[in-house]
């Protein structure tokens, strides 16, 4: 009786770390097929270090061979997610940083101020901020 509850405890481990790996997919799916930033890197980089150090457990003081497997796998699937975040954040944020350089190049050649960037007029150019500042107060 003790064997079959070991054996049906074994199989239900690794039927969990299965379970868990495949949870990772939408997560995956979301950052490479659909390039959602829903992601919260913080929390990536957190669960990604904790999974090194289960890993690192699971090799120099656990004996478990499935316990390395599915700590490996997990660490994968967790870096995997961090570093999809990372890239589709770097990507985005220098895609705004050249959205803003054409359209202050934009604004400086309908205003005459070609390319002379020491002649740009903060107020001129921040005043629709400001106004709306000043709207809500």
């Amino acid at each position: 009786m003790k064997e079959l509850f070991l054996d049906g405890l074994v199989f239900a481990y690794v039927g969990a770390g299965i379970i868990c790996c495949l949870a990772y997919y939408p997560t995956i799916s979301d950052l490479y097929y659909h390039k959602k930033t829903s992601v919260n890197t913080t929390t990536y980089a957190l669960w990604t270090i904790t999974a090194l150090i289960t890993l690192l457990y699971s090799i120099f003081i656990s004996q478990d061979n499935l316990f390395r497997i599915i700590s490996l796998i997990n660490l994968i699937a967790c870096s995997l997610v961090l570093f999809l975040s990372l890239k589709l954040v770097k990507a985005r944020r220098s895609k705004t940083d050249k959205e803003v350089q054409t359209s202050l190049k934009s604004y400086l050649t309908a205003n005459g101020n070609g390319n002379r960037r020491d002649h740009i007029n903060q107020t001129t150019l921040f005043e629709p901020t400001i106004q709306r500042r000043e709207n809500l107060c």
